[in-house]
Parts: structure tokens; sequence; C-alpha cells
């Protein structure tokens, strides 16, 4: 799946017991199925995203909240394996890779 870089509306779904994230410029996506594969917490929501193209398939996503704080990662390496701990209202967020972690505030 190709992806350009802009502005986009991310939203959840799950389906067969995995969660999807979608990336759509339509306000309303209808099918998220076709989307990545990510580990999101229960309260996943609609929001938007700003999306760049890194290399081949990799991408960096930032989020935006509604609150004003938002996050950014990026990669060089898999994005696969990372994750990001975050809520909207907090005010440092836990950034994973593999066993390794540092802590951003």
């Amino acid at each position: 799946m190709t992806i350009h870089n802009g502005l986009y509306k991310l939203s959840t779904k799950t389906n067969d017991n995995r969660l999807y994230v979608g990336l759509s410029r339509d306000p309303k996506p209808s099918n998220v199925n076709g989307g990545i594969e990510v580990l999101a917490g229960p309260e996943s929501q609609t929001t938007i995203v700003e999306v760049r193209n890194i290399d081949a398939n990799l991408y960096e996503l930032h989020l935006w909240y509604h609150s004003g704080l938002g996050i950014g990662y990026s990669t060089v390496e898999s994005l696969i394996d990372s994750q990001v701990v975050a809520t909207s209202n907090a005010s440092e967020w836990l950034i994973e890779q593999g066993s390794r972690f540092s802590r951003y505030k």
C-alpha cells in the first residue's frame, strides 16, 4: 500500500481479534481493514495524523491530540517492533524498542 506525505484521518477498527489502523483522506473512512496493523489501547479513537514517507514501506506518523499535545515517532529500523505508549493528557511518554527503553518529557 502506497501512502503519500500529507495529513490523514486515522481510525481504528477491531476485526478478527486484531486491531487495524486505516489511513484515509475521507473524514469518514468506510473500510479500514486494508490498513496497517497496530498495537493500541482499548480507547482508540479517530484523530488526525501527519504521514511522512521514510523509505519504501516505512512511514513516520505524527499524532496530534485535541488537547494540543502530540507525539511524533520515527526510526530508520523496522517500525513493526516499535511500540509507543501514550495518553492525550500525559506529560511524558514511554517509547520502547526491544529490550531498551527511554523516557521523554
